[in-house]
């Protein structure tokens, strides 16, 4: 965790002040009016900022956050303007922090950390902020691979993002013979993981050799890609037709 908060502070200090005026302000406690804690650690920043680019922090500030009944991941102390942040690690706020003043994702190009990553996406979900959702799921893109198609598919889909989810089926289309060379088991998860994409590939295959097919789509937190074939009655293993 420590070697995740130093890789979102060098990212922060390596940002162009000059393009982002804005890191002035970014992390600079003199200059701010609201602090977030997280896990014991400080992250100071401008509420109006917050505002502009929030509707949920919008309503936070608005003074009815606790009379409304609030977020149970946020505790709210008025008298020294802080506000505990539940639910999340302090790198990950610090990184959607960093992108609602710059609107710069701050990972490293080949960030395959996809536990920080898996972070991130729920801030950028709990705070409305459909932009760093965006750029999210570009850096998912650019990083997509046979090796990591499962951990990208379960963020694709869990947080909907649906640039994210037509990269996959284009991805799964280029390399689906090497797909189907992998091992039942590691297949079953991709193919979960990807909301039974690969099953929908396979499909046709099927259909081009026989007349009738009969199937049932597995479910997706329970799935078992093989042997859910039946075609005249027998049921096939679909790496072995």
């Amino acid at each position: 965790m420590a070697e995740q908060s130093v890789s979102a502070n060098d990212k922060m200090t390596n940002v162009d002040k000059e393009l982002y005026p804005e890191m002035y302000y970014l992390m600079n406690a003199d200059e701010c009016d609201v602090q977030f804690v997280i896990d014991g650690q400080t992250v100071p920043s401008v509420k109006l900022l917050m505002c502009m680019k929030s509707e949920v922090f919008r309503a936070m500030f608005s003074g009815n956050w606790r009379e409304s009944g609030g977020n149970d991941d946020e505790e709210t102390d008025d008298k020294d303007s802080k506000i505990e942040i539940r639910d999340t690690t302090p790198a990950a706020f610090k990184v959607m922090i960093g992108f609602i003043y710059t609107e710069h994702l701050m990972f490293s190009d080949d960030n395959k950390d996809f536990e920080h990553i898996r972070d991130v996406l729920k801030l950028a979900d709990r705070y409305q902020l459909k932009r760093l959702m965006t750029s999210i799921g570009k850096h998912l893109k650019s990083i997509l691979t046979l090796d990591t198609i499962e951990l990208i598919g379960r963020l694709a889909f869990d947080y909907q993002l649906d640039k994210l989810i037509a990269r996959l089926n284009i991805f799964i289309d280029q390399n689906f013979k090497q797909l189907m060379a992998k091992p039942e088991t590691e297949l079953n998860a991709i193919n979960t993981a990807v909301n039974n994409l690969v099953f929908e590939k396979l499909l046709p295959y099927y259909r081009s050799f026989h007349t009738m097919v009969e199937f049932a789509p597995p479910k997706r937190d329970n799935s078992n890609l093989f042997y859910r074939f039946q075609i005249n009655g027998q049921k096939y293993n679909p790496c072995a037709l």
